[in-house]
């Protein structure tokens, strides 16, 4: 009759056991990372995506399309991102680089939609990322025997099927280093400017990729 019971009952857990599991529960569920969702303010998604490198109109010579290393840099950076970031469908790149190529050598700085439809054409594409470089600063002047470096850029996006604007940024403006306790400005003794320009060119490569394919962020309670 007992072992009857018991196969009937099951095994039940001594409380000593019980308090054990429920408070490793507890503790792992405080543990538990909270994640939240920041939409992109223009959703690329998994559309295939074609970038050209940006227009440097900070600097005073060399403003075409593809002629700025700094453009070149700026694209090398927003794809870093958004591939560990994201989901990103790029544009064959054979064919993005015919486009940038044709782009570099274009007459004037407007390409109307009739262009890109002889442009991207034979192109597996959707969307043309375009940019500039309005302003790009190392050192801010009121900034003494420090280096705060500022970047001032503007985007917009090209839909292939049409050749029309479907989206284009606001002007984004950026420090680096912001000047916080996280990233104080770097003193003039050993402070290298290619770490400057580096950590500019990453800064805005990141927040575009953001305002193209949105961000989670996760924060831990414990």
């Amino acid at each position: 009759m007992d072992q009857h019971r018991k196969r009937a009952h099951g095994f039940r857990p001594k409380p000593m056991v019980r308090n054990a599991v429920l408070t490793v529960g507890v503790f792992l569920f405080g543990l538990c990372g909270c994640r939240h969702y920041q939409r992109p303010k223009y959703d690329v998604g998994e559309q295939i995506l074609l970038m050209v490198p940006f227009r440097d109109l900070s600097v005073a010579h060399g403003h075409g399309f593809g002629e700025s290393s700094r453009g070149k840099k700026l694209i090398e950076s927003l794809r870093s991102w958004a591939d560990k970031n994201g989901t990103p469908v790029y544009a064959p790149t054979r064919d993005a680089d015919r486009v940038v190529r044709a782009l570099t050598d274009w007459p004037s700085n407007e390409v109307s939609p009739k262009d890109w439809e002889r442009l991207l054409k034979g192109v597996e594409v959707d969307l043309v990322l375009l940019g500039e470089i309005l302003e790009f600063r190392l050192k801010d002047p009121q900034s003494v025997n420090f280096y705060m470096g500022t970047v001032a850029a503007q985007f917009w996006l090209i839909r292939a099927s049409s050749g029309q604007e479907v989206y284009r940024s606001t002007e984004i403006r950026l420090t680096y280093p912001k000047g916080t306790e996280m990233e104080p400005p770097m003193t003039d003794f050993g402070a290298k400017p290619e770490d400057i320009e580096k950590g500019l060119i990453r800064v805005l490569g990141d927040r575009i990729g953001k305002d193209l394919y949105g961000e989670t962020t996760t924060w831990w309670d414990n």
